[in-house]
């Protein structure tokens, strides 16, 4: 099990300050700029697993993409409190698909 303290949490503060009373350290980033210099934070302290909020993770796309070939951190992308815009399933479901080569999350009967 990974202690909270090797996980990091990157978004808008409002979203984000909650998960620090349960030991996830917070990293608040409301532009691109404020996100990259977090991530790079949260790489340089090798964190474990990165939790970024979809607004967020839309403006760093890329690097996020890059991030898929290294084995550390784990980044998962969740909505904010404005609820989800599709990004994080998304990335989940192309990961998935190209893990197993099949789409098991989104099949549709009889296609």
């Amino acid at each position: 099990m990974i202690p909270m303290s090797r996980i990091a949490f990157i978004g808008q503060r409002d979203a984000i300050l909650g998960f620090k009373a349960l030991g996830i350290t917070v990293m608040p980033a409301t532009d691109r700029q404020g996100a990259l210099e977090a991530l790079a934070n949260a790489r340089e302290q090798d964190y474990e697993i990165v939790f970024i909020t979809e607004p967020v993770a839309r403006e760093i796309q890329a690097e996020l993409d890059e991030l898929t070939q290294a084995p550390r951190p784990v980044v998962t992308i969740l909505p904010d409190h404005r609820g989800s815009s599709g990004i994080g399933m998304a990335r989940l479901k192309s990961r998935v698909e190209k893990a197993i080569g099949v789409d098991i999350l989104f099949k549709e009967e009889g296609k």
